[in-house]
């Protein structure tokens, strides 16, 4: 087996951009960024039931976090505020040691991002009602 390029998404959404990295068997998925609980939720289901992640593994890969906080997302050591809103929808690696814990010194080949789901993000054409 040939070895699998490594990645990061960002701005994960359901997944899907992800989804068609995984499907080409070419890629790893380190990380999951996304900061609307019903994909990340949707995004752990898909990890487990599709690709044979444990439930704890898609709990740890898939963060629900505002890509804002870059340094929190990165590093941890998250602030009161940032505990608040993101501890309870998080694996508690995350809080602690960041995207640096979870990734564990692999190296990381793309960053990859997919633009907002026009129908449905908030960041998309439904904010045009």
């Amino acid at each position: 087996m040939s070895k699998k390029y490594t990645f990061i998404d960002l701005f994960a959404g359901c997944g899907g951009l992800s989804e068609g990295f995984l499907a080409s068997n070419s890629f790893e998925g380190l990380a999951h960024v996304e900061w609307e609980l019903p994909m990340v939720n949707t995004l752990r289901n898909r990890l487990e039931k599709k690709w044979d992640h444990t439930q704890e593994d898609a709990f740890k890969r898939v963060i629900h976090f505002d890509i804002q906080k870059t340094k929190e997302l990165i590093n941890g050591s998250w602030t009161k505020e940032t505990k608040n809103i993101y501890e309870d929808t998080n694996h508690p690696d995350i809080a602690l040691g960041g995207l640096k814990k979870i990734i564990n010194k692999k190296k990381i080949d793309f960053i990859i991002g997919g633009p907002p789901c026009q129908a449905y993000s908030i960041a998309g054409r439904a904010q045009d009602k």
